[in-house]
């Protein structure tokens, strides 16, 4: 990990290495009445690392061509470092006051998201994709930083133009009303998430009723779910049933039949169906695969 402040209060740190284990990596919030930071997270490596919790919460897994994450200081994250996976990410971190007045000097719909940002009480995390420009200045910084060669001057003004393409992608087809609202909505989106996982093992609700539960209209459930997400309402939460129903499977002595019932499914086919569209295979085959423990008495 190679580290540099720069100027009024900007900080750019390299990161740079692989692992043997899998291990989990807490950023703790920062809790406190000092005005807000924000990191830029650039990953060059997203298959080395998933983004697992976002405020004790399950969120977005940080995949494909996903390279940025931009986060406030008060929300508290949980990264898994995948081992024997070069792990390379740049963040650069910056006061929230810096970002403003730099907001100012650049456009009115810039200043205009930026103050929503540092001003809301709500959890800040926002994903974005990165195009072939920005990765290459965000290799540079980050090769420059970690060799030990660079200009802090020719270092800012790498910084300015990644983080004014970040404002930039904010404004692009209008986005910025989904960005105001993933913000606004984002806790009842978990508190819907949670209502999905309390009901792993029985019925789900219609979604009308989550969504009344969580003062949100049906469609707007929906639309954010997937946002934060990435999948529907029903294939999250059908993907962490099955998950369930395999656990159950390899841990316990209990027949397919069982476990169907165990996760609400009066007919087993449909649960074997369901099973093999997100498993690959029939839940019968972890059963050939891991028989039955079996006490002797002597």
């Amino acid at each position: 990990m190679k580290k540099v402040n720069l100027y009024a209060g900007v900080q750019a740190v390299a990161f740079n290495f692989s692992l043997e284990k899998e291990i989990l990596l807490y950023r703790e919030p920062c809790k406190g009445e000092s005005a807000r930071t924000f990191t830029f997270t650039y990953i060059l490596t997203p298959e080395a690392l998933v983004l697992q919790h976002v405020n004790n919460h399950a969120q977005v897994q940080v995949h494909g061509a996903t390279a940025l994450l931009f986060s406030a200081d008060d929300v508290g994250m949980i990264f898994k470092l995948l081992p024997r996976r070069l792990v390379k990410v740049l963040t650069i971190t910056t006061p929230a006051a810096w970002l403003l007045r730099h907001a100012e000097e650049t456009a009115a719909a810039t200043e205009e998201s930026m103050r929503l940002l540092t001003r809301t009480d709500m959890p800040v995390v926002i994903q974005e994709s990165c195009g072939g420009s920005e990765l290459t200045e965000v290799a540079q910084i980050h090769a420059a930083l970690v060799n030990g060669s660079f200009d802090q001057a020719a270092m800012m003004n790498k910084i300015l133009g990644l983080i004014n393409a970040f404002w930039k992608k904010l404004h692009n087809h209008k986005r910025m009303h989904v960005i105001e609202n993933r913000i606004m909505h984002a806790e009842k989106i978990i508190e819907a998430e949670s209502i999905l996982m309390e009901h792993l093992t029985k019925d789900l609700p219609r979604l009308s009723v989550i969504a009344q539960r969580v003062a949100l209209s049906e469609s707007t459930l929906k639309r954010y779910f997937k946002v934060m997400f990435g999948r529907s309402v029903y294939d999250y939460y059908l993907e962490k049933k099955m998950q369930v129903a395999r656990n159950i499977l390899q841990e316990d002595c209990l027949s397919v039949n069982e476990v169907a019932d165990m996760v609400g499914y009066e007919k087993v086919s449909n649960f074997i169906k369901v099973f093999k569209k997100f498993h690959g295979f029939s839940p019968g085959t972890i059963k050939k695969r891991s028989p039955f423990k079996t006490s002797l008495s002597i």
